[in-house]
């Protein structure tokens, strides 16, 4: 401040920052979808593990957990609403449509359970797709942080 009595007053000038936009419906259920595809995944991974003849090592077991641990935090990046991991996602999820492509005949060596609780992760993951990367969701992505 200065001393002057005849200097102006001093004030912040600023714009006011914008309110944050309400999370749409549609990036409201895709995440519960996400969180219910991750719980599916744990009975799929332990009914995998059960036909496989040979022990899985400690490798196996590290790479599970941080594939289980980046995904618990790409579901909660997306509920905030950063884009990255919306599309962090995306490539994993185009990753995993690969690996079932050209994958052995495992699925069809697994039982009916197992089988339906792959359909339902994919169904889940086709409707997360729509519903993050179509309108009202995607636009919300978009905004300014």
């Amino acid at each position: 401040m200065s001393d002057n009595p005849y200097a102006p007053p001093e004030s912040r000038v600023a714009d006011a920052a914008p309110p944050p936009l309400p999370r749409p419906r549609a990036v409201r259920i895709a995440v519960a979808m996400l969180w219910m595809g991750f719980v599916l995944g744990f009975p799929s991974l332990y009914l995998t593990m059960q036909r496989d003849p040979e022990p899985a090592g400690v490798g196996f077991y590290v790479f599970v957990a941080v594939l289980v641990g980046f995904s618990a935090l790409l579901n909660l990046f997306i509920h905030r609403g950063r884009n990255w991991a919306r599309i962090a996602w995306l490539g994993m999820t185009l990753l995993d449509f690969v690996s079932r492509l050209v994958s052995d005949d495992r699925l069809i060596q697994a039982g009916a359970f197992e089988q339906a609780l792959s359909l339902l992760d994919l169904l889940l993951t086709c409707a997360v797709l729509f519903l993050l990367f179509t309108r009202p969701g995607a636009p919300w992505f978009g905004r300014a942080q």
